[in-house]
């Protein structure tokens, strides 16, 4: 996959004028974005003009999704080498909800920004609801703390 994504630049440039190729582009590269623990709770499913069409489970993963989606789309715009996408929509999927899994995201009144893709992912293989809570409240109380002693060093 790490090939594909390394000449998907220049497959683009070559056929740019193909809508197929550059929804196909865009969707591999939206299951490498939204990484391996994402990836069965953020599904994408097409893209119209610039508009990545996202289906997940609830409106918690919505809501946390969408907190992140500036991050998300820099870095699917940075592997496919252009301005493709300039939306992310996230749209309730129930049918993604099926199987029991972890919630990924803390309550919103737990957080105050933002939560990395990387710490949601590593929360969603936590398969203890209190422990997950848990892992998330340090990660924002640790972000609080951090935040706070650089705006006192300045």
């Amino acid at each position: 996959m790490d090939q594909l994504l390394k000449v998907l630049p220049d497959l683009l440039e070559s056929a740019r004028n193909s809508p197929e190729l550059r929804e196909a582009a865009v969707l591999a590269t939206w299951r490498h974005v939204a990484g391996e623990k994402l990836r069965d709770r953020a599904v994408g499913l097409s893209l119209e003009g610039q508009r990545l069409k996202v289906a997940v489970p609830d409106r918690l993963w919505q809501k946390q999704l969408r907190d992140i989606s500036g991050e998300m789309l820099a870095r699917l715009n940075a592997i496919l080498g252009r301005n493709m996408v300039s939306f992310i929509e996230f749209v309730i999927d129930p049918a993604l909800a099926a199987e029991p899994e972890p919630q990924v995201a803390a309550k919103p009144a737990e957080t105050e920004g933002a939560i990395p893709v990387e710490v949601l992912s590593a929360a969603a293989a936590i398969r203890d609801t209190q422990l997950r809570r848990a892992f998330l409240g340090a990660v924002v109380s640790s972000e609080r703390r951090r935040a706070g002693s650089v705006a006192e060093s300045e």
